[in-house]
């Protein structure tokens, strides 16, 4: 009779052979046979490589991850620059080749940022400077007292923008295809089309970008009775960018509302804002027959709202009167 080979075959004979030993059982099987061991040994050996194997993939991964996002955060930043730059200045002084701005280190930190846009806006012709002129002297010293005698001899668009702690007279600069720049004398910026806010510069939370995503019911509104709205926001500081926020437009009822003293009766429509973090309601009092919007009460970021008042409106040319 030949002896067994297997491993399975040698534990029975070995336990038999040591059936009388007081040793505990554990201490009386046998040691694992060499190739067992070496099988056991390479089995760990691969383990441990497959393993490192997966570390050293999940770090690449981690660093391109990190890569990413660092490359997304630089051209952001370099299309917020380049926006800011397009808003600030006409189009037909972009068109000139010395009309653009150098590319900047990308060290420069956003209070030299600001810094540039307001040499910007200096260097951008004599409308815009005689338009902050303008401001300072329908507003005069003081507090914000506007005297609309003042405001109807102004030749200049000029618009009132009150927020929670500040008021200011701001007035047309640019439009650039529909989208007005609004300047004021403490050099901020509203940038409205067509009565919606498009975005903000100089207050402590800015919009740089509010973009509307599809159908723009506020191209029709003296029609709408109700629709859906979609917008993107890029918020700074915080580089929070392309936040999307829904709204649910409907029409209210007629309002008689008191601008420099003439009354004006329009219709009222109310925004619910939905977002992240994000619940708001803008408000918009427009003419019933043509949907020009002479004041609206709109979101600029969250906690922040911003009331405006077309004190002398801007009408595009071959727009309605």
């Amino acid at each position: 009779m030949h002896p067994p080979r297997a491993l399975h075959e040698l534990i029975p004979l070995w336990e038999r052979a040591c059936a009388r030993c007081s040793c505990p059982p554990q201490q009386s099987r046998p040691r694992a046979l060499p190739r067992e061991q070496a099988l056991w040994e390479r089995a760990l050996w691969k383990r441990a490589l497959w393993e490192r194997a997966l570390w050293k993939r999940a770090l690449w991964e981690r660093a391109l991850w990190k890569r990413a996002l660092w490359e997304r955060a630089l051209w952001k930043r370099a299309l917020w620059k380049q926006t800011l730059w397009e808003r600030a200045c006409p189009r037909y002084l972009r068109a000139s080749h010395q009309s653009r701005p150098r590319a900047l280190p990308r060290n420069i930190t956003r209070l030299l940022l600001a810094a540039i846009l307001l040499a910007t806006l200096t260097a951008c012709g004599n409308l815009a400077r005689s338009s902050l002129d303008a401001a300072r002297l329908a507003i005069g010293s003081g507090a914000l007292e506007i005297d609309p005698a003042r405001v109807a001899a102004n030749p200049y668009a000029q618009l009132r923008v009150d927020g929670p702690d500040t008021a200011a007279l701001m007035v047309l600069g640019n439009d650039d295809d529909g989208l007005t720049s609004w300047y004021s004398p403490d050099r901020r910026i509203v940038f409205l089309r067509g009565g919606v806010l498009a975005g903000t510069h100089g207050w402590p939370q800015d919009a740089i970008d509010i973009r509307i995503v599809g159908d723009n019911p506020f191209v029709r509104l003296a029609e709408v009775q109700q629709a859906s709205t979609r917008r993107q926001y890029d918020w700074m500081p915080g580089h929070r960018f392309g936040v999307e926020v829904t709204g649910e437009l409907r029409r209210g009822a007629l309002e008689t509302i008191d601008i420099l003293g003439t009354a004006h009766t329009l219709q009222r429509f109310d925004e619910q804002l939905t977002g992240p973090g994000i619940q708001a309601t803008n408000s918009y009092w427009a003419e019933p027959g043509t949907g020009f919007i002479h004041r609206s009460r709109q979101l600029v970021a969250p906690g922040l709202m911003l009331e405006f008042t077309q004190l002398k409106p801007y009408r595009p040319a071959g727009a309605a009167p």
